[in-house]
């Protein structure tokens, strides 16, 4: 399990004219409040980092299509000199 860290502060205050205390139950209310936060700030955090990841992903994959298309294109060129110098006569050789 990964250790705590610290994303934010939640403050609750109460009116000092009021007569209310916090009970165990709205301690318990406050921690939960503040777990389902820190998901959704991880989750956020998860989500641009898969979407970058994608991104990148994607521009590699570009990348590559055009290197490839490149290493084609120098195959044939490599093909067609072969094939004229295999059609010179020894005399051009």
């Amino acid at each position: 399990m990964l250790a705590p860290r610290k994303l934010g502060v939640l403050t609750f205050g109460l009116l000092t004219v009021s007569a209310r205390t916090y009970t165990p139950a709205d301690l318990h209310l406050a921690e939960e409040l503040a777990r389902r936060v820190a998901l959704a700030v991880d989750n956020a955090r998860l989500y641009d980092e898969a979407r970058e990841v994608g991104e990148n992903l994607r521009q590699a994959i570009l990348i590559l299509g055009e290197q490839q298309q490149q290493l084609r294109t120098l195959q044939r060129l490599t093909n067609l000199v072969n094939q004229r110098l295999a059609d010179c006569p020894a005399c051009c050789r």
